[in-house]
């Protein structure tokens, strides 16, 4: 477990930060022991997406993972839980075009966060909601665990998902 002592933790267009694999849940934990969550912004598509993968992010003070202009992003294996916010949260500024285009949460957990589970919402303006793609799949939102059953719900909702048209939520994707 790694505790957090600063609330800078970030990263940006083509960065990564990776666990170690485990079955079912990482085995690294950021513990960001109420200070700001880990701040994800790439806005330009030529980039790379950032990556995050294999982890256990919870007890932010905000959204446990959050981007205002997080263009590309794969989040995949990871446990977002406790957070005083959203689990993850990639909520667009409306002062330019800065939506969504490549965004991917995969065989993840959100659990006992404050606000939605997973929460992504575009702007109206900028570019055309068409051109987003939002794939949310394989996931458990309020459950720790498909064995035990129990829920552990986040207090405003699951998933909620704004002004994107190309969005699929639910189903299976491959472990890549």
């Amino acid at each position: 477990s790694v505790q957090i002592t600063q609330s800078n933790l970030g990263l940006r267009c083509g960065d990564a930060i990776e666990g170690l694999r485990t079955s079912p849940l990482p085995n690294v934990r950021l513990d960001f022991q109420g200070h700001i969550g880990l701040d994800l912004r790439c806005n330009d598509l030529s980039h790379p997406d950032i990556q995050v993968r294999h982890l256990t992010l919870d007890h932010a003070g905000t959204a446990g993972i959050f981007g205002p202009g997080t263009r590309g992003l794969t989040i995949d294996g990871v446990k977002v839980s406790d957070n005083q916010g959203d689990g993850v949260a990639l909520v667009f500024w409306p002062t330019g075009p800065i939506n969504p285009r490549r965004i991917q949460v995969r065989n993840s957990v959100f659990v006992r966060n404050t606000g939605y589970g997973i929460r992504i919402e575009a702007t109206t303006g900028g570019d055309d909601p068409a051109d987003h793609e939002v794939t949310i799949v394989n996931n458990l939102v309020g459950l720790d665990s498909l064995t035990d059953g129990a829920a552990n719900g986040n207090s405003l909702g699951g998933i909620r998902v704004v002004n994107s048209r190309r969005v699929k939520v639910g189903g299976t994707i491959s472990n890549q």
